[in-house]
């Protein structure tokens, strides 16, 4: 009886509202960063909300890119900078 209810854990696991943990995954940044359709990011936002693995890698992934975002600085470079670098690639000194 106990190899039957992990059987069913895993299943749970795996499978839930007709879509697939590893889809979820391999799709978690494309959710995160916008760059999914509407009606699937939908199906896999309610996998996520439903299953508990899926949504810990989801908070995981999330608050991840949301740390290297506030990490990354837009530094401001100089005109003169960009110009001497722009002439060192095309050869001049």
């Amino acid at each position: 009886m106990e190899q039957n209810d992990n059987t069913n854990n895993e299943n749970e696991k795996t499978i839930k509202n007709d879509v697939d943990c590893d889809e979820v995954i391999r799709k978690l940044n494309m959710i995160l960063d916008g760059e999914i359709a509407k009606e699937e990011e939908t199906k896999l936002l309610h996998h996520i909300d439903d299953c508990n693995n899926c949504l810990e890698q989801y908070h995981i992934e999330k608050s991840f890119k949301e740390l290297l975002k506030s990490k990354l600085q837009n530094l401001s470079v100089s005109v003169s900078l960009i110009q001497s670098i722009k002439d060192k690639i095309k050869g001049k000194s």
